[in-house]
């Protein structure tokens, strides 16, 4: 019977897939909320003070996460400074500018961590079960 203590730290085997997959989703969720709204108001220039908030603190998050696996795996991580200053910055965000940082990080991330560690499944690639699969259905 497993221990129910909430001070119990249990293994997860696939804890760092799932991370570097809650980062491409958190990626993917700001930059549809970024160009949602930009749609929506009409203009590149975000201003809104909830607005504003609100993506200093998905980027805050998604930097957290890239920086946890980035320590584990001892890269470097240096490419996040960029965003930071999102984070540290008051007023306003230009939302092109952002989204280029936001792409260069996913590209970057996913290169120098995700791909390097075998964080992503690869696609090109047939497991042994696909073959057989595919033998029986043909």
């Amino acid at each position: 019977m497993p221990n129910e203590s909430p001070a119990t730290v249990m293994y997860n085997r696939n804890y760092d897939k799932e991370t570097q997959h809650e980062i491409e989703e958190m990626l993917a969720q700001l930059n549809k909320s970024i160009n949602g709204y930009c749609t929506a108001v009409a203009i590149n220039q975000i201003t809104d003070a909830n607005v504003v908030a609100y993506i200093k603190g998905e980027i805050a998050g998604l930097l957290q996460k890239c920086i946890q696996l980035g320590l584990k795996y001892y890269e470097k991580i240096d490419y996040m400074e960029a965003l930071e200053n999102y984070t540290k910055s008051v007023g306003y965000i230009e939302a092109p500018e952002l989204l280029n940082k936001l792409k260069e990080l996913q590209h970057r991330e996913v290169l120098e961590i995700a791909v390097r560690h075998k964080l992503m499944d690869r696609t090109i690639e047939k497991e042994p079960w696909e073959q057989e699969v595919k033998k029986n259905f043909g």
